[in-house]
């Protein structure tokens, strides 16, 4: 076995010297890795990258494991003048934002992550460790893509993003510093990402929906919100006893009340509208405000299909579930609280 570690550790010294450094070559070095960790299998050898804080460089080490024993860490440092001591006297987590299971996300990285949510504010931290869960979980996974597959990504994202033109492109990129080359790296782990993912629920997503095939039947459900808890009851009754919804017939006793004939899919209705037969007065249900209670008539009930909407749907809901069970596992640290 030490004759294999020399012969890595001296694959290692020498790739290291050569790797690309800057931030968005990551990609690049891994590639320029592959041969070294295809030839050690025994000793599991892996790429480990480490952002260089307020630089646009990274550095790198080579991990190599001895089953039984541990596992040597080599990292290469070129001679450029600058002591080592001051380079690294910041605390070694002022770049992270937090850490999953010892996989850090950079600072730099949440922001961008963080900007593409938008106006989506509500569990903001919650998903940044998702998305670092499904991080770690990739980085474990061998997906390739094309660069056709990239630059048909890109001009997808140019395109909801409003970017048509060269001028407007490069001025988006340009407000948020980066770089085309950094854009096409963004979107490329996106790429990778919809693989995985899609990898993960391809085999479950029809399984999963005949074993739960009335949750997503398509429900029209005639209903009127915001009603006072204290007078629900009685707007109910009035319902069920002319079959006429009081909203509708000018009752002067229902005031501040909302009606609203919709489409639903089952699952994204209260219990009680969920399972209520064709032609059912529903209510009170306790209302999405305060105080308040919904009353609804089930107009008309169409039984699940499996078409891209369900599709969709379940897709979502088993990341959901595999994500959630992920992070029940894992040990979640904030660097910044």
């Amino acid at each position: 076995m030490s004759g294999g570690i020399d012969r890595a550790l001296a694959a290692a010294a020498e790739l290291l010297q050569r790797l690309p450094r800057g931030r968005h070559d990551t990609r690049r070095a891994r590639e320029q890795f592959a041969p070294l960790k295809a030839s050690h299998p025994d000793l599991l050898p892996q790429l480990v990258a480490h952002p260089v804080p307020a630089s646009d460089s990274v550095d790198y080490d080579v991990l190599l494991t001895r089953a039984g024993a541990g596992t040597l860490s080599l990292t290469w440092r070129a001679d450029d003048g600058v002591p080592w001591a001051p380079e690294h006297a910041d605390h070694w987590a002022a770049n992270f934002v937090l850490s999953v299971d010892g996989f850090s996300v950079s600072i730099q990285s949440a922001l961008l992550y963080l900007n593409g949510l938008m106006n989506q504010r509500p569990r903001v931290m919650e998903r940044l460790v998702s998305r670092t869960v499904f991080d770690i979980a990739i980085a474990g996974e061998d997906i390739e893509v094309s660069d056709q597959e990239v630059e048909d990504a890109v001009d997808a994202f140019r395109s909801t993003q409003g970017l048509f033109t060269g001028a407007a492109t490069q001025q988006w990129l340009d407000e948020r510093q980066l770089s085309m080359n950094a854009l096409r790296e963004m979107v490329r782990d996106t790429a990778i990402a919809r693989k995985f993912k899609d990898g993960l629920t391809r085999d479950r997503i029809e399984p999963y929906f005949n074993a739960h095939r009335a949750e997503f039947d398509r429900i029209r459900v005639l209903r009127v919100e915001s009603l006072p808890a204290s007078s629900a009851q009685q707007f109910a009754d009035a319902w069920r006893t002319t079959r006429v919804c009081p909203a509708l017939g000018g009752s002067p006793a229902v005031v501040d009340c909302t009606a609203r004939l919709d489409t639903w899919c089952a699952t994204d209705l209260a219990p009680e509208f969920a399972v209520a037969a064709v032609g059912e007065i529903v209510g009170p249900v306790e209302g999405e405000q305060d105080g308040t209670s919904a009353v609804g008539e089930v107009r008309s009930r169409e039984a699940a299909v499996l078409d891209a909407d369900t599709h969709a749907r379940i897709h979502a809901l088993l990341l959901d579930l595999w994500v959630a069970e992920r992070r029940a596992a894992a040990t979640v640290q904030w660097h910044w609280v």
